[in-house]
């Protein structure tokens, strides 16, 4: 009822002030008081302008826009930014992180599992401060070459007839009403004095072909040899490869189908006491001879030997002459030295590069080196042969005549299966070019390791 009454008294007292009247002026906190009461009272008021939306709002619409395109990639980029999208794809991250967490935990319960039989067989192998060595059976050996990572191909398919017979052990474990609940474990006693017999894939392998005496081959291409194979070698950046051969070298030397020298370039002579250089082709020695003499024109503590490697040890030990110096040579310097027949050579390096290839019998000429090693001595090895997958050694069988035939090697050979025929020891092993080259150290059966050559659990848990 008080409201007109307001009303009129602040339209007078506005107007008055307006026209200039003077008036008895309400005072100031009592016009506002009215205007915030009356105002308050006013029923509310309709705009007609359009009201702003919000910033979620406007997103959503263009959303719902771009789902209707017809461009397949806008619809799916659009529904990756709703709701439903992030509230799914959350929901699959917690999904995949549980998931996660469930393998790992099987994964790295094998993985601990796979540790403790390694260390298991590695003591009994090796032993340790509180026993002693003890020789493992087959299966053991392969198990633990599994667990090490170094099986080789005939290796896979021996460990492959055990895993066979422990399958046939399972299935009557389980199948026996009293192991109801019960763990079946692989008993390594059980194999103590079985042995079987394994493939031989440089035996049995059809395309792998009979070796033969290249000595006469290698004498017609001496000459060119070294501008033949130069643009091989740079392709497959060999170079680097027979620096680390070289690098390897120390006290007396003696490098095996030495060739034309090919390793000369990479050698260091200040760091060897001597070196001697044996291949079976005369005139590829020639040419070394030629190079190490341009590198090293002082260098005495040289000998280049023309002679085979199966025939080492009667080189070495005097049971027949070696070759004798050239006769129709002058130049001091450049003569074909000869091993003294008298002495039996030991050597504290034994180097060899694509060489097993070429040997007629390659098994005899690593024991040879074998048994020219002195104590702590090694056999460094840079080889090609099989690879790692098939599809590359089925390259290397299709090849394998026409290669024989250009270079006079055997390139498909298994180098594993003539290292462990050999009865050397692999100290180092590494391969490259998808497993068809091989580098290797090696030493004799029962040498002592040096330290820089142990493995950590070498090292710290047993008695090497």
């Amino acid at each position: 009822m008080f409201a007109p009454l307001v009303h009129a008294i602040l339209s007078v007292n506005m107007l008055c002030l307006r026209n200039g009247l003077v008036t008895k002026r309400l005072p100031r906190s009592i016009i506002h008081g009215l205007a915030r009461y009356y105002s308050a009272r006013m029923p509310p008021s309709y705009s007609t302008r359009k009201k702003f939306k919000s910033a979620d709002q406007e997103k959503e619409e263009m959303l719902q826009e771009k789902m209707k395109s017809d461009k397949w990639w806008v619809r799916w980029s659009a529904f990756a930014q709703t709701k439903k999208f992030n509230s799914g794809l959350t929901k699959f991250l917690i999904a995949t992180y549980i998931g996660f967490l469930i393998y790992g935990g099987y994964h790295f319960k094998d993985m601990y599992s796979r540790e403790k039989e390694t260390n298991t067989l590695s003591k009994k192998k090796y032993g340790n401060g509180e026993t002693r060595p003890q020789k493992l059976n087959e299966y053991e050996e392969l198990r633990l070459k599994e667990l090490t990572g170094k099986l080789r191909n005939r290796d896979q398919l021996m460990l492959g007839k055990y895993k066979d017979m422990i399958k046939e052990k399972e299935d009557t474990f389980y199948s026996d009403p009293k192991n109801v609940g019960e763990e079946f474990k692989v008993d390594y006693h059980d194999f103590d004095g079985m042995k079987l017999g394994g493939h031989k894939e440089n035996d049995e392998n059809a395309c792998i072909l009979p070796a033969r005496d290249t000595s006469e081959f290698y004498d017609s291409k001496a000459a060119d040899y070294d501008s033949d194979i130069n643009f091989e070698e740079k392709m497959i950046f060999l170079g680097r490869r027979r620096k680390w051969l070289m690098s390897k070298a120390f006290g007396d030397v003696l490098e095996v189908a030495c060739g034309t020298g090919r390793n000369i370039k990479y050698l260091d002579a200040n760091s060897i006491d001597s070196i001697t250089y044996l291949d079976p082709s005369r005139k590829m020695i020639e040419v070394a001879n030629e190079k190490f003499r341009e590198k090293y024109p002082k260098y005495q503590k040289a000998a280049f030997v023309v002679g085979k490697a199966e025939d080492l040890i009667k080189l070495a030990g005097g049971e027949e002459p070696s070759v004798s110096k050239y006769q129709d040579n002058s130049d001091k310097d450049s003569e074909i030295e000869s091993v003294d027949v008298n002495t039996k050579v030991k050597y504290d390096t034994i180097i060899e590069s694509f060489g097993i290839c070429s040997h007629e019998n390659p098994v005899k000429a690593l024991n040879n080196f074998s048994k020219l090693l002195k104590p702590g001595g090694r056999i460094i090895l840079l080889e090609h042969g099989r690879g790692t997958w098939d599809v590359v050694n089925n390259h290397l069988d299709k090849r394998a005549e026409k290669r024989l035939e250009t270079w006079g090697c055997r390139w498909n050979l298994d180098i594993g299966e003539l290292l462990d025929d050999s009865g050397l020891e692999i100290v180092e092993e590494s391969r490259h070019q998808f497993g068809t080259l091989w580098c290797i150290v090696a030493k004799k059966p029962g040498d002592t390791k040096r330290y820089d050559e142990l493995s950590l659990f070498e090292k710290y848990f047993t008695t090497l």
